[in-house]
């Protein structure tokens, strides 16, 4: 979770949607098959030193990707953001990180769901004590009283899959 909302990553989906962009105006001849290659090289070459001395001088943290791109792509540079606002990248960034984020809450409230699955089997027959009211009442099973929590997880994981 902490690589999905990093510096970094939120830098290189910027430059993902910038690539992806240019691949879709490469289609309509707006860029070239050079420009791309260029671009395709340095998509992953972040250099986050650098775009923090810009972002320094500019006081805008995508510009002074875009400039850190373009300076790292000298021939596709050129056609980088074309016909693009800031909000265009931005949006588009931040829902692909949401994507990510719920994919990984996602696989981890599952391998939660499977080791509930286990400790309920594994205490089935372990009786303890119900309690109602904080008074103790009926016997019961710890896999019982753990397939209630597991339940509502399952609830919670199969909404969330939705989405």
């Amino acid at each position: 979770m902490r690589r999905i909302w990093s510096e970094a990553e939120k830098r290189r989906m910027w430059r993902r949607i910038w690539l992806a962009l240019a691949e879709t105006q490469a289609q309509f001849g707006l860029v070239s098959e050079d420009q791309l290659n260029d671009l395709r090289r340095n998509v992953e070459n972040i250099d986050l030193k650098r775009a923090l001395e810009i972002e320094a001088e500019i006081q805008h943290d995508l510009m002074a990707e875009l400039k850190t791109f373009a300076e790292q792509s000298p021939l596709g540079g050129a056609v980088l953001h074309l016909g693009a606002t800031s909000m265009d990248i931005e949006d588009n960034a931040e829902a692909l990180r949401l994507r990510a984020a719920l994919g990984l809450i996602l696989q981890h409230l599952r391998e939660l769901l499977e080791r509930f699955a286990e400790r309920i089997e594994q205490t089935a027959d372990l009786p303890v004590i119900g309690f109602t009211h904080l008074q103790p009442a009926e016997p019961s099973t710890l896999g019982y009283r753990l397939a209630f929590y597991a339940q509502d997880l399952l609830t919670h994981w199969r909404a969330l899959q939705q989405r």
